[in-house]
């Protein structure tokens, strides 16, 4: 992906499969997370979409610095990612979200008036193969997931219906 530097869809998707195969031949776990970014209409009508093209670029950073280097990153579509975390599992994928989040929320998008305007993102996760044995309905399942975190008020990571992160 030229704006971000992460892996764009299509290279996600084939690599989501090459993690299937590899986690069905050896019997292992995976989880994915796919993540998108609270309010991001909002930048983009407010500042324009060149602060929309920073939030992302800051955002991706963010996300590609906090993973392990055995840890799959790409912009799955406009402001959502998908993360791929081999030999992890649901609880593992929580956390590593939760720290993620936190990270984001500690650097703000500093706006051209100079106000800091907080960066929270949203997660969703599933794993391997407790929630399916083929990318459709891994992503499926993440998607259902981070929908949940969006009605819980955003800033938060949801998992086989357990939310972590926010203050509700």
């Amino acid at each position: 992906d030229s704006l971000s530097g992460l892996y764009d869809r299509h290279r996600a998707l084939e690599q989501l499969d090459v993690e299937i195969a590899r986690a069905r031949r050896y019997e292992g776990t995976f989880s994915i997370l796919l993540a998108d970014v609270d309010n991001f209409k909002n930048f983009n009508e407010t500042w324009g979409h060149s602060a929309g093209d920073e939030v992302i670029k800051k955002v991706a950073a963010v996300l590609r610095h906090r993973n392990r280097t055995t840890d799959f990153v790409g912009r799955y579509g406009g402001d959502e990612f998908l993360m791929i975390l081999p030999a992890t599992t649901r609880t593992g994928a929580a956390t590593v979200a939760d720290h993620m989040r936190l990270a984001l929320g500690s650097q703000p998008y500093v706006a051209p008036n100079g106000f800091n305007v907080p960066l929270r993102m949203s997660f969703g996760a599933s794993s391997f193969p407790e929630d399916g044995g083929d990318s459709q309905s891994l992503i499926a399942i993440a998607d259902a997931n981070l929908y949940e975190s969006k009605r819980w008020g955003g800033d938060t990571v949801t998992l086989k219906r357990e939310t972590f992160g926010a203050e509700a």
